[in-house]
């Protein structure tokens, strides 16, 4: 069942309310999407605001909802062929951190450059993809790491390229 969280921003230290979409009240100064932007099944469309996020000090010259978004639209192209793992180690730091949880797409074209999921000898991997001098070259983002090259007794499967990482920072 979908609820929602009241929080009063003035009384942060209060527990928050829950309240199930039966009880959903919208006022008029709320903004409200199209119908085709509410929740429905599995998906959620989340307002997108307009304004760009400094991270440096103030700098949030805009505040008003420019968009609602699917982060299903958004991450996931292609339904059939995507699918999520969850990075187990340090070797792609500080792009992948251990933990975070990869999109990986098996119907993008995987070229040199790109960081995919790949099966080697039997072990799941992620690494960066570099085509170089008629060989294959799987590169870790960490320093600490040396390149491994595929040779031809090597079994190497590409599963799918990662389109996208999510990450939870709280």
């Amino acid at each position: 069942m979908q609820t929602a969280l009241l929080i009063d921003i003035h009384k942060p230290y209060q527990t928050p309310q829950v309240i199930p979409p039966a009880k959903w009240e919208f006022t008029e100064d709320m903004p409200q999407g199209p119908p085709e932007v509410t929740p429905h099944g599995n998906v959620f469309w989340v307002p997108q605001f307009s304004a760009q996020v400094s991270c440096g000090l103030f700098g949030i010259a805009d505040d008003h909802i420019e968009k609602y978004q699917s982060l299903d639209s958004r991450f996931i192209k292609n339904k059939a062929s995507t699918f999520f793992f969850t990075a187990a180690s340090n070797s792609m730091e500080p792009l992948i951190m251990e933990g975070d949880v990869l999109i990986v797409d098996r119907s993008v074209e995987v070229i040199s450059g790109r960081v995919a999921v790949i099966c080697l000898d039997g072990e799941m991997l992620c690494k960066r993809i570099v085509y170089r001098g008629g060989h294959v070259l799987l590169r870790s983002e960490n320093p600490d790491y040396t390149d491994l090259l595929i040779t031809e007794g090597m079994d190497l499967v590409v599963f799918g390229v990662v389109t996208s990482i999510a990450r939870e920072i709280i």
